[in-house]
């Protein structure tokens, strides 16, 4: 016999999938992999609105939350707090396409000063 409410257990899975996805996809625009279009901002913030609206116009919601905390108030919270930390950090694609760039110099120079 399954237990636990099929409804939750697809709310779930839904604000999970829509957080990995908005996380991801803003920290490949943050280390520099992926140019930073509009398009994948507007996808972020909808995503992250979404998992907020999902969760929180369910009927009853408070009672969901105190029946169900993980389901309507940990994973939500984890997802949206997740993406909020990796917004207000650094950027750091800029560091790493230097220490490239930097990486290349040098092994250029090594190899125009070996001929």
């Amino acid at each position: 016999m399954v237990k636990g409410d099929p409804d939750a257990n697809l709310l779930a899975g839904e604000v999970m999938i829509l957080g990995s996805l908005a996380y991801k996809s803003l920290k490949k625009r943050k280390l520099g992999l992926v140019r930073s279009d509009i398009s994948r901002q507007i996808f972020e913030i909808i995503a992250i609105v979404l998992i907020l609206a999902l969760t929180v116009f369910q009927t009853n919601f408070k009672l969901q939350v105190y029946t169900r905390p993980v389901t309507y108030f940990i994973i939500p919270l984890w997802a949206t707090v997740a993406y909020v930390i990796l917004f207000l950090k650094k950027p750091r694609g800029m560091l790493f396409s230097k220490m490239r760039a930097s990486n290349q110099d040098t092994a250029n120079n090594k190899s125009n000063n070996m001929t």
